[in-house]
C-alpha cells in the first residue's frame, strides 16, 4: 500500500513556483520594474501576495492528493487552477498597462456579459493568439506539475 504523505508536496512546490512565475509577468508586462528602494519593496510585496495567494488555490489539490484522489486528476485541478491563475494575472497587467488600471468588477462584467462583442474587436490574428497563450500556459502548467510530482 502506498504512503499517501509521500506524494502530497507537489502541489506546494508547484504554488511557490506559480507564485514567482505570477510577479515576474505582472513585473514584465506592466512595465512596472525601476531599480529603486521603493521598488524593491514593492516587488516583495507582490511576490509576498501572488504566492500566499496561490498556497490558498494549492489546498484543493493537496486535499485531493491526501484523500487518494488519483494522480491524474489532482494533476488536472491543479493545472487548471494555476493555469488560470497565471491567465488573470497576464490580463490584469496588459490591462493595467494599457489603462493604468487593474481589473475590477466593470471590466469583469465586460468581458464575462457579452458586452465585450459588442464593445471591441478583436481579430481573428488577435484571437490565434490568445488562444496560443493559454494553451501554452496550460501546457507548461502541466508539464511543471508532472515533472515536480515525479
Amino acid at each position: 500500500m502506498q504512503d499517501i504523505t509521500r506524494g502530497s508536496a507537489w502541489p506546494w512546490t508547484l504554488a511557490a513556483l506559480n507564485g514567482l512565475a505570477a510577479t515576474a509577468a505582472h513585473l514584465w508586462l506592466a512595465h512596472q520594474w525601476q531599480p529603486t528602494a521603493i521598488s524593491l519593496f514593492e516587488i516583495a510585496a507582490m511576490l509576498a501576495h501572488f504566492t500566499a495567494l496561490a498556497m490558498l488555490l494549492a489546498v484543493v489539490p493537496w486535499l485531493m492528493t491526501r484523500f487518494g484522489v488519483r494522480l491524474s486528476f489532482s494533476m488536472a485541478a491543479a493545472t487548471l487552477i494555476f493555469g488560470t491563475l497565471l491567465l488573470v494575472v497576464i490580463v490584469n497587467a496588459m490591462v493595467y498597462a494599457l489603462y493604468k488600471f487593474h481589473l475590477n468588477s466593470m471590466v469583469w462584467f465586460l468581458l464575462t456579459q457579452g458586452a465585450a462583442m459588442q464593445t471591441l474587436s478583436f481579430s481573428s490574428q488577435t484571437w490565434f493568439a490568445a488562444i496560443a497563450i493559454a494553451v501554452s500556459i496550460y501546457t507548461a502548467q502541466l508539464g511543471v506539475a508532472w515533472a515536480i510530482a515525479r
